[in-house]
């Protein structure tokens, strides 16, 4: 599904003080979007024309329809810069999810950041076909198909892809994990849901920017802190093996013990 550039994105290409910029977007399938925010599709018109780039977190791969063998790789940056452009001409991008782009380019970021714009790049992270298939492109409609279809087939080749992902029920595997504890904990959690620990490790990351492990007591905290802070509330089972295991966990997430974060509630709780 395409949207007019002109509305409110996550992130994208935005054109300032220019009316010879066009930009198309269009989401992948769910199937892709743990890994893509999204596709762009620019038609710059005739003449010299300066695209103003604002800072994002997506790593960007951009292509070209109209230009033989063409690749560049943007990562992210916390300055907005600006690229100058010769048009007529059309350039279309795929915006991934920084974290794991290293996993389908096969290169960790560094290395990314080395290459050299037009054929070293294509050839670098092996995209030819996906360059070859896009210059037969005429219009921005075509563009979801045309790169889903190659997207899941490399991301399916790849030793580190975590496939899995596409049937994980990821609410699932959060209720199983706050009533785990430690390695253990994790290694039934993912040997329940058919994946290895180190598939399990990877969805994780990817999914939320933490281990499974961490993830698990950021959860028993939050467990910890509604009890904490809302004394009416029901005790529930918050996955710590007994008090001391509690006490210092707490301790060591906020700084403050069960007893300093209950004094603070109750006085909160007074002056609200």
């Amino acid at each position: 599904m395409f949207v007019d550039s002109q509305k409110p994105l996550p992130l994208q290409l935005y054109q300032l003080g220019t009316d010879k910029l066009t930009c198309h977007c269009a989401l992948p399938s769910q199937s892709l979007s743990t890994f893509i925010y999204y596709y762009w599709w620019l038609d710059v018109a005739d003449g010299e024309i300066s695209l103003e780039v604002i800072p994002d977190n997506a790593t960007d791969l951009v292509m070209s329809p109209d230009i033989d063998d063409f690749s560049i790789v943007y990562l992210p940056t916390p300055e907005k810069f600006s690229i100058q452009l010769t048009g007529p001409v059309s350039y279309i991008g795929v915006s991934f999810r920084t974290e794991v782009a290293p996993m389908f380019f096969g290169m960790d970021l560094a290395s990314i950041k080395s290459l050299v714009p037009g054929e070293h790049t294509t050839k670098s992270i092996a995209i030819q076909a996906l360059v070859n298939e896009i210059q037969d492109l005429k219009h921005h409609n075509e563009l979801a198909n045309k790169l889903d279809k190659f997207l899941q087939d490399r991301l399916a080749q790849s030793p580190n892809s975590p496939n899995p992902i596409k049937t994980l029920d990821i609410n699932n595997v959060l209720t199983a994990m706050q009533a785990s504890v430690g390695e253990a904990g994790v290694s039934a959690i993912s040997s329940h849901f058919g994946l290895s620990d180190r598939q399990f490790r990877r969805i994780m990351q990817s999914l939320f920017g933490f281990g499974p492990k961490k993830i698990q007591r950021i959860m028993r905290l939050q467990a910890s802190l509604r009890e904490l802070l809302n004394p009416d509330t029901l005790a529930t089972d918050d996955g710590f093996y007994d008090d001391a295991h509690r006490i210092k966990e707490i301790r060591s997430l906020t700084g403050l013990t069960p007893g300093q974060i209950r004094r603070m509630a109750e006085i909160y709780n007074l002056l609200s």
